[in-house]
Formats: C-alpha cells, sequence, structure tokens
C-alpha cells in the first residue's frame, strides 16, 4: 500500500458553521453577531485533503476564503519558477484580491494540511459590506501586515515552518517509541523550539505510562482549539505530550478530518510535532503518514527500507539490530548509514524505569545518533570543509579540538590534503586529543620524505611510501567510506582532464593517498582507472561539496594562509630535499608556487561558508611538521576567535531558514 495523495477532490459539507467559527478569523474580527447571523445562510463549507488546489493563478475568482483548520500554502508561478508566498493556518483568510477587483486570481492555493474551508461568495461579499464596512478594514489591515511582513521578509531571514515528522516502523519493535521520545528531547534541547509528541500508538503501555506522567488524559473527538493546552502536558526534559485515545484509535472513530485539525492546530503552537505512529497497519497509521512532512523510518539492518511506499514525504531511514553485530553494511550502498545501536541497559531504564538516556555519559553513541537524526529534521547539520597543504593542515587540529570542547557536533566533512587525513580519522571515530597526540608522535619519523625518497621516473619527483605507511597505523588499508561514522568526501583532480573528482565511496587509504598526491611532488594514484591526484589545487576549501551533502551549516577552514615573507638561504650541509622552509631547491619551488595559487582560490571559495576559520601560519612551511604543536595551537586560537560568530550562526538557524 502506497502512502500517497488521499485524494484530489474537494468534499462539500452539509454542515453546521457557528458564530464562533467566524468570530476567529481575521476577516470577522470585531463584527457584530448580528451581521454575522445574517450571512450565516450563505456561507458554505468545503473539505481539502493535502495536496488539494484550492484556486488556481490566472482563474477567475468569485469567493473569498474562510480558514477554519489546517494549512494553505500561496504560491505564484513566473517563466516555470515558484515561488512560495505564505503559508496560512487557521484565523486566516485568501482570495479577498479576486473579489474586490474582478480579475484573475494572482496565486495559486494548496492544502498543506488537510483543511477546512467556508467561502464566502462575491455577491454576498458585497451585500454584507453595504452594510458594515468593518469587513473592509479587516481587509485592510491584513494586507498591510502582509506587504510589510513581505517587505520586512527581503531584508531579513525567513523563519522557519513548523514540520510534522512521523516515526514509523513496519515492524513491531521497542526501538521506535524509544526513539520517538528521545528524539523529542533532542529537538527541545537542540533547538530550544517547543515540541510536542502526538502519541498515537495502539499499544499498551502508551508513552505517558511509560514516563510515569501521572493524572494525563488521552483525547479523541472532544479537543477544540480552546481545550488544546489541557490535554498537553510537559515533561522535565522540555517537550510536550499529547495522546489520543488507543481505543478510538483501534476502532477507527478517529475521522482523517480530525486528524488533520488537530496536526493544524498543534502547528500553530509548536515548532515540530513528533507523530509516534503504531505498527498496526489501520486507516489512521497512513493518515498521520500522509499528512506528515518527514518519516522517520526505522528498518532492520539486512533488510531493504520500504520507501517506495511513500510518495511526498522526506525519508530519514534510520536502521537497527535486535543484538550487536561487528560489522552490518559491508554490501550497503548508503554512505554511513544512521544506525541506531543495540543498547540493552538504555532501553531497560527507559521502558521499565521511564528514565531517558539522552543526556546520559554512559550511551555516548546511542546519544550520538539520535542528535544526528535531530539535527537533520531540524535542519541543523554541520558541515565541516578542512583545507591545507602538508604541514599546515595541521592547524584542523585545534580547530576541531574547540568545536568539541564546546560540544559542537560535526555532522559531515569535506577536505584535502592534510584535511583528509584528518578529516578521515575524525570521521572514524577518533577524538581531537588522539589525532593531536598521533600528530605529535609523528614526529620522530621525521623527515616525512628526504633525498631516498627522491623517484623521478614514477610519475613525481618523490615516493610517498614512507608517508602512507604512517598513515597505515591509524587507517588501515581494509577501511572503506563504508566504515566511518560521519559522512566524509575527499577531493581529488582527474590528471588528464582537471575534473574535480570527490571520493566518498571504496578504499579510504587510496582515496587518502590520492589526496595528498600534490602535482608533480607525489605520483598520480590509479583509483578506479582514473589517475588522480591532490583536488586542493581546484576546489581548497570544499564548501560546495558541503551544499552537495546538504550541510544546513557551513564551516571552512582555510589553513593555506600567505607565503612566509622571509627567505633566508638553506643551512649549510643541508642533504634533505625538503624538511626546512630556508630550503630553496626544486620541490620547495613548485610547492610553493602551488601555496600561493590555492591561497588566491581558497579565499574565494570559502567566502560561501557562514563561517571561515583563517589560522595565522605566517612563518610556517609546508614542511614544518616539526612545528605541529605551534601550528596546531594557532588553529585552535583561530577557532577559539571566532567562535562567538559560529555560534550566533547556530542560534540564528534554530529559528530562521537558510537563504
Amino acid at each position: 500500500m502506497t502512502i500517497a495523495t488521499y485524494h484530489s477532490s474537494i468534499i462539500h459539507y452539509i454542515a453546521l458553521i457557528t458564530i464562533a467559527d467566524l468570530r476567529r478569523n481575521a476577516l470577522f474580527a470585531d463584527v457584530k453577531v448580528a451581521e454575522l447571523r445574517r450571512i450565516l445562510p450563505t456561507l458554505r463549507k468545503e473539505y481539502y485533503p493535502r495536496s488539494a488546489i484550492i484556486c488556481r493563478e490566472g482563474e477567475q475568482g468569485s469567493s473569498i476564503y474562510i480558514i477554519l483548520s489546517g494549512q494553505v500554502k500561496l504560491s505564484m508561478t513566473e517563466n516555470t519558477h515558484t515561488t512560495n508566498l505564505a503559508y496560512l493556518n487557521a484565523g486566516d483568510f485568501f482570495g479577498e484580491s479576486a473579489v474586490l477587483t474582478n480579475e484573475p486570481r494572482s496565486v495559486t492555493a494548496e492544502a498543506v494540511i488537510d483543511a477546512e474551508i467556508v467561502l464566502l461568495g462575491q455577491q454576498s461579499f458585497h451585500e454584507f459590506v453595504e452594510r458594515d464596512p468593518t469587513i473592509i478594514h479587516n481587509i485592510i489591515r491584513t494586507v498591510d501586515q502582509r506587504i510589510r511582513k513581505k517587505t520586512l521578509g527581503l531584508f531579513h531571514q525567513q523563519p522557519k515552518h513548523s514540520q510534522i515528522v512521523s516515526i514509523y516502523s513496519p515492524k513491531k519493535t521497542p526501538r521506535k517509541t524509544f526513539l520517538a521520545v528521545h528524539l523529542a528531547a533532542s529537538l527541545s534541547s537542540q533547538t530550544t523550539q517547543p515540541v510536542i509528541i502526538l502519541d498515537m500508538t495502539m499499544n499498551t503501555p502508551d508513552i505517558a505510562s511509560i514516563l510515569r506522567m501521572e493524572g494525563i488524559q488521552s483525547v479523541g473527538e472532544e479537543l477544540t482549539e480552546e481545550t488544546l493546552q489541557d490535554f498537553c502536558y510537559q515533561h522535565a526534559s522540555g517537550f510536550y505530550l499529547l495522546t489520543l485515545s488507543s481505543e478510538l484509535l483501534r476502532t477507527g472513530k478517529i475521522s482523517r478530518e480530525r486528524i488533520a485539525g488537530i496536526l493544524g492546530m498543534l502547528k500553530a503552537s509548536y515548532q515540530y510535532v513528533l507523530i509516534n505512529t503504531s505498527t498496526e497497519i489501520s486507516n489512521n497509521t497512513f493518515e498521520a503518514l500522509d499528512l506528515s512532512n518527514t518519516v522517520v523510518l526505522l528498518s532492520p539492518v539486512g533488510e531493504e527500507p520500504p520507501v517506495g511506499m511513500f510518495d511526498h514525504q522526506e525519508i530519514i531511514t534510520v536502521y537497527y539490530s535486535p543484538q550487536e553485530t561487528a560489522r552490518m553494511f559491508t554490501d550497503s550502498t548508503e554512505i554511513t548509514p544512521l544506525i541506531l545501536p543495540f543498547d540493552q541497559k538504555a532501553e531497560h531504564q527507559f521502558y521499565e524505569q521511564g528514565e531517558m538516556s539522552l543526556f546520559s555519559p554512559d550511551h555516548v553513541v546511542t546519544n550520538t545518533v539520535v542528535n544526528k537524526i535531530a539535527r537533520h529534521i531540524a535542519n541543523l547539520r554541520i558541515g565541516l570543509a578542512l583545507g591545507g597543504m602538508a604541514a599546515r593542515g595541521l592547524s584542523h587540529i585545534g580547530v576541531l579540538k574547540v568545536l568539541e570542547r564546546n560540544q559542537i557536533q560535526i555532522d559531515m566533512i569535506a577536505a584535502s590534503n592534510t584535511g583528509a587525513i584528518i578529516g578521515a580519522m575524525y570521521a572514524l571515530g577518533m577524538s581531537a586529543a588522539e589525532i593531536e597526540q598521533a600528530a605529535l608522535d609523528a614526529q620522530k619519523y621525521l623527515p616525512l620524505v628526504s633525498f631516498r625518497d627522491f623517484s623521478p621516473l614514477s610519475g613525481g619527483l618523490l615516493s610517498h611510501r614512507r608517508i602512507m605507511k604512517l598513515i597505515a597505523e591509524y587507517i588501515p588499508e581494509k577501511l572503506t567510506f563504508h566504515d566511518l561514522r560521519l559522512p566524509l568526501r575527499i577531493i581529488t583532480m582527474t590528471l588528464d582532464v582537471g575534473k574535480e573528482v570527490p571520493l566518498s565511496s571504496g578504499s579510504l587509504l587510496k582515496g587518502i593517498e590520492a589526496s595528498i598526491a600534490m602535482p608533480g611532488i607525489f605520483p598520480p594514484v590509479n583509483y578506479d582507472e582514473n589517475f588522480l591526484v591532490d583536488g586542493s589545487t581546484i576546489n581548497p576549501v570544499p564548501i560546495s561539496d558541503l551544499i552537495e551533502m546538504e550541510a544546513d551549516i557551513l564551516i571552512g577552514v582555510n589553513s593555506f594562509g600567505q607565503l612566509t615573507p622571509s627567505y633566508p638561504p638553506p643551512p649549510e650541509n643541508y642533504t634533505n630535499l625538503v624538511g626546512y622552509a630556508e630550503n630553496m631547491k626544486m620541490i620547495d619551488i613548485i610547492t610553493r608556487s602551488f601555496q600561493n595559487l590555492q591561497y588566491e582560490i581558497s579565499t574565494a571559495k570559502a567566502m560561501i561558508a557562514d563561517v571561515t576559520i583563517i589560522p595565522d601560519l605566517i612563518g610556517y612551511s609546508w614542511v614544518d611538521f616539526k612545528h605541529a604543536r605551534d601550528i596546531i595551537d594557532a588553529g585552535e586560537k583561530a577557532a577559539e576567535q571566532i567562535l562567538p560568530e559560529l555560534k550566533t550562526v547556530i542560534d540564528n538557524r534554530r529559528l530562521y531558514r537558510r537563504i
């Protein structure tokens, strides 16, 4: 069965429209009750399911539409490009322009959530206005407010629209309710916005019983806007809970129209509405899924998730296993899939004691996955672009230390050259402190390349065999991109046509080898029948790749920097081809030429980032691995300086959409 559009036809109501219905609408504000009674017989109520078109741009209009429940999207199309103008809720009205001017409709109106709408015909409208001009004043006031809001929107960011998110599993599993509750708590904590769970499960115990929330009443048909808050109970972790009667759900006595009405009311008060759906196949389950913007779909490891049953929702697939497994996705086509780990202790505490593990240090892996899903829902996923060549790239470690210290969690990484090495270590689960220690330990192997690595017949002047052997101690050859905990793109370039090739699958170590293969210095790498080299020559700070990866907040780290201003002659008895910044030999000349070009490109590329961190690396060259401690400290200092700006961006994105 497919969760497709419910139907596109309009249901005409022969239903009672009350004075109270009209008085809640902006069109009839301050209108006398006697006048409202006179107009009641002329009104017609209609029901529009989700995705139904209420009116189209260019059509002749003869009615004003008054929204009683649900949500309506207004849009305008110009040259095949459609722009969403506004989202209207219960209490709003639209369509007045066509009635007043006799001109065709200027917008298309579509039901986003099933909507109950009252139609006020053109003739009845004019007769009403002749008796009481108050309605004209209300139209003028509303239009003025919309113009002001639209004008401000040209200069200010637009607030996020509230979302309906269903948590659904086609198979019965205790992970579903566990995830729903922890997601609500995580969203409340990370966004600081109002979050509510609509518990529609038909199983016992319900969420209120699990969390030991005593005195909670479930609701059925009796819920109204006036009584809504009486049934919404706040949990100590910050989110709210509304429980629908399981008996009414089991017997199918809660209609789709009623569910849509409840969701419409909740969207008016809460930024995130999470539906804890029932696993049992029922009309209510399918209706809830159909009315959702997003579905968090739980699927057992090794089974294909039934994404084909959805047609318009964004799907966030979360895999789970009934028991801990060593490696679960060796043949998966997904890159770093979301896997809810087997955490028996956390589930026992939840179901048996009503305790949540979200803020407990004993359940870091579980909490990390839950927080990732929450940031995905809230469009708060942070992407980190690491750009820096050779020793200068060690400054990335200092940046990671600051992010960790301030609990700023990274969701994806795009990196080149040294950034690819550090990004891979971090994506594998190493902490910034562990990566720092690895960098400091590597000093005992200096110089990393020397005269004995001279290999001009290999396609480069030097062999990087010893460098790769050192990297392999932390990133074994058997590892692939699927072994990573975070999505990672490694930036390389094809040697033949100079095209960027971002790597996100296959051998992780081989991808790193290609990314550090500086043209002319190290030999190109044969990767899937393409000869690849370091991609930092064309995309040194890969912010554009983070956008393709759908990151919401973009952090760039530009560690290329300007050239060292002074250049004294090399020391006497100097035998290494590389190893000192003062070296004026061939390899250093080539590298410094690339460095200057990369600095210019990276400065331009990083402009699209929300925040760019630029460590002060004047005085350090690409071979200054002996100064690893100082370079790391430079990255840490730069990150600390930019931290207030980054926190402002994150706080801003909790409320507003990315432009």
